[in-house]
């Protein structure tokens, strides 16, 4: 997402939560990019990572491909070819990522640097990356995706008729589970792509595996790469450990350990994007 005719200064690559759907953060895309133009004088490009079937795939691709459900680690290893593929070495990129994407961030954040690409700065916005079973939302839901990972018919059986309703039915659906929210109809269109019975698959066998792997604290020493990076937490936030923020605050110092003063929740792109965009820009500036 760009601005047309414009030579680009740098690139914003956003690492979404769960669901990873570049859908939701399209709002917070384009009033990020107008926001860095106005204040930091920059032409950038904004580029969204979906996770591996977090979306529909289109038509005319692999139907087996389709069906295939995917671990925490191979949605790491799909970042990292995402760069290689797509970016270039003399790109200044800044990183962003939301949720579990900061995890991600902070696996692959290490080996771009040492490739040698630029990374200016990595923000990591209501970061989800240690102790994930102990949060208040971790200590139920960990029973209930574990349950539909060991029986999975019971999640066919709740999700099939997705498939068979109508795209009206299914907005219709999300609107009224969006309603007060005042969120934008990017946020609707993303939440419809969720109705669908591989992609509910592919978020559930994602959470079962980040229970598991994000149980503990964070093997990588954060020291190593603090000067370029911001933990952003939110006041309250149920996916992560009561404490968390004030005990990385204390580990890591004010530089690199933010806590929101905005009242912005953990799922900021449905009702929040403003606030954040404000936020993201004053971090970035930091860099």
């Amino acid at each position: 997402m760009k601005e047309k005719g414009i030579k680009i200064d740098a690139k914003i690559v956003m690492i979404p939560g769960n669901p990873g759907n570049e859908g939701f953060y399209e709002d917070f895309g384009r009033q990020l990019i107008a926001k860095v133009a106005r204040d930091k004088n920059e032409n950038v490009e904004f580029i969204t990572i979906s996770h591996l079937n977090h979306v529909p795939l289109p038509q005319g691709l692999d139907e087996r491909q389709s069906h295939e459900v995917y671990l925490l680690s191979d949605q790491v290893k799909q970042k990292i070819n995402f760069f290689k593929e797509y970016l270039s070495k003399s790109d200044r990129i800044y990183l962003i990522s939301h949720s579990i994407g900061s995890y991600m961030a902070l696996q692959i954040l290490p080996i771009l640097q040492s490739e040698g690409y630029n990374i200016v700065g990595c923000c990591a916005l209501f970061p989800v990356f240690e102790f994930l079973p102990k949060s208040s939302q971790g200590l139920w839901m960990k029973h209930i995706f574990k349950f539909f990972h060991i029986f999975p018919l019971c999640l066919i059986l709740l999700t099939f008729w997705f498939n068979f309703i109508s795209e009206t039915t299914k907005r219709k659906i999300c609107k009224w589970n969006l309603e007060g929210s005042n969120s934008h109809d990017c946020i609707l269109e993303s939440a419809v792509e969720l109705l669908n019975i591989n992609v509910i698959k592919n978020i559930n066998h994602m959470s079962v595996d980040e229970m598991t792997v994000i149980a503990d604290e964070h093997p990588i020493f954060l020291d190593t790469v603090k000067d370029k990076l911001r933990l952003y937490y939110a006041v309250e936030d149920h996916w992560v450990p009561h404490g968390s923020a004030e005990r990385n605050l204390q580990k890591y110092g004010p530089k690199c350990v933010k806590i929101d003063e905005h009242g912005c929740k953990h799922a900021f792109v449905v009702s929040h994007s403003e606030p954040m965009v404000d936020v993201v820009v004053k971090l970035l500036n930091e860099f």
